[in-house]
């Protein structure tokens, strides 16, 4: 049996690639060209806005593609093989970034540079273009446990988890107004 190539998962991951590239631009542009509550940093706030999806895109990406594996997947060797490409290369450049910031800040401290890595391998990235190794590492971890519900649960029963899902997130930001300001959604 061959494979089939799937057109739609190409085409979302050239539109995430576009939506990554404006991002960077983008975020160029803001630091540095455009002056605050002007048409321009409007303008530039509405690309940023309207391209923050395109990460997700990749992780979702990475899961549908996980998930819809035909064959067994061996769990010791697919987390071998996911964290020598990942997790090294995080803990590298996680070394490099806080070496780098000590550097310009202080000066370079082997305490400070083992503590700053421990706090980095618990959820608090060095640098801002590391933030999404963490649900990518997440996601790898938890690909058993998503691997046993997706081959064993109904689509009807996803698709309720999902639409489910969207109207709580869509609901959410209007609970603060609600309940007058008792729950503070922009800070979860």
């Amino acid at each position: 049996m061959t494979k089939r190539r799937d057109y739609s998962m190409d085409l979302l991951k050239f539109l995430a690639s576009f939506g990554v590239v404006m991002i960077h631009v983008d975020a160029n542009f803001r630091q540095g060209e455009f002056v605050k509550n002007t048409t321009a940093w409007d303008l530039s706030l509405a690309i940023n806005l309207l391209t923050k999806w395109c990460i997700p895109i990749f992780i979702m990406i990475s899961g549908y593609y996980l998930l819809n594996s035909s064959k067994e997947i061996d769990y010791n060797t697919f987390l071998k093989k996911r964290f020598k490409k990942v997790l090294l290369p995080f803990i590298v450049w996680s070394i490099i970034y806080n070496l780098y910031y000590q550097y310009i800040s202080s000066g370079i401290s082997i305490k400070w540079t083992a503590l700053g890595l421990i706090k980095n391998i618990l959820g608090y990235p060095t640098a801002a273009p590391l933030w999404f190794l963490y649900p990518l590492l997440g996601l790898y971890l938890m690909m058993p446990i998503f691997k046993g519900i997706v081959d064993k649960i109904d689509f009807k029963i996803i698709a309720i988890i999902i639409g489910f899902s969207i109207v709580i997130k869509t609901i959410s930001p209007f609970t603060d107004m609600v309940l007058n300001g008792s729950m503070n959604y922009w800070n979860d």
